[in-house]
C-alpha cells in the first residue's frame, strides 16, 4: 500500500492559519464549471489576516503506481511571503501591488473572517492488489459559517478545486474519510 499524506511542514502551515482571519482565495487563474459549480485552478493563495505579509499556498502534485498506474496525490500547503504564481510590482508591498496590477483571480469570501477548524480528508482506491491513501481534500470552516473546500482534482495536470457550495461540499467528502481535523 502506498500511503501520502501532506508532511509536517503542511501541518504546521495549516496549524498557523487555525485562528487567523482570511476573506479572499488567490490566484494566477480561475476557471468556474457552470453545471458542476466548482472552481478548477492551477495553486492557491490564501492572505492571511488582510494581507499582514503572510499567505497560506497551496498546491497538487500527481503519482502513479509503478505496476498498474493507480494515481494518487500530494497536496502541499506553505507558508509564504508573496503570493503563488502572481506577479507583483512591489514585493516589499504586495497588497498595494495586488490592487493596482489585476493580472489574477479572486474570490471573495463575503467579509474578513476567523478560520475556526481545519479538517484533513483521506481518500483510498484498490486496483488489482495496488492500493493508494492518500490525503485529498481540506475543509475550512470559518467562524462566520462560511466553510469551503479545496481537493485535488483526479487529472494529472496537478490542478485543484475549490467548492463553497455546502450541498456539493457534503456530496464531495461523502467518497472520503476525516483524516485529521486542527
Amino acid at each position: 500500500m502506498i500511503i501520502q499524506y501532506i508532511d509536517k511542514e503542511s501541518l504546521s502551515s495549516l496549524e498557523f492559519l487555525k485562528g487567523k482571519r482570511i476573506q479572499t482565495i488567490l490566484s494566477g487563474n480561475f476557471a468556474l464549471n457552470y453545471i458542476s459549480n466548482i472552481i478548477t485552478t492551477t495553486k492557491i493563495s490564501i492572505p492571511i489576516n488582510n494581507f499582514k505579509g503572510k499567505y497560506l499556498t497551496i498546491s497538487n502534485v500527481w503519482n502513479q503506481t509503478q505496476e498498474f498506474g493507480v494515481d494518487y496525490f500530494n497536496l502541499n500547503v506553505r507558508i509564504s511571503d508573496t503570493p503563488e504564481e502572481i506577479e507583483t510590482s512591489n514585493d516589499k508591498n504586495v497588497k498595494s501591488s495586488l490592487i493596482h496590477h489585476g493580472n489574477f483571480s479572486s474570490l471573495s469570501l463575503r467579509t474578513e473572517a476567523e478560520i475556526s477548524k481545519i479538517k484533513i480528508f483521506k481518500y483510498s482506491e484498490k486496483y488489482l492488489g495496488e492500493e493508494v491513501e492518500f490525503d485529498n481534500a481540506i475543509l475550512f470552516e470559518r467562524r462566520d459559517g462560511l466553510n469551503f473546500l479545496i481537493k485535488n482534482q483526479d487529472s494529472i495536470i496537478e490542478h485543484l478545486e475549490i467548492v463553497t457550495s455546502p450541498e456539493i461540499i457534503d456530496k464531495i467528502i461523502t467518497e472520503m474519510e476525516i483524516r485529521l481535523t486542527i
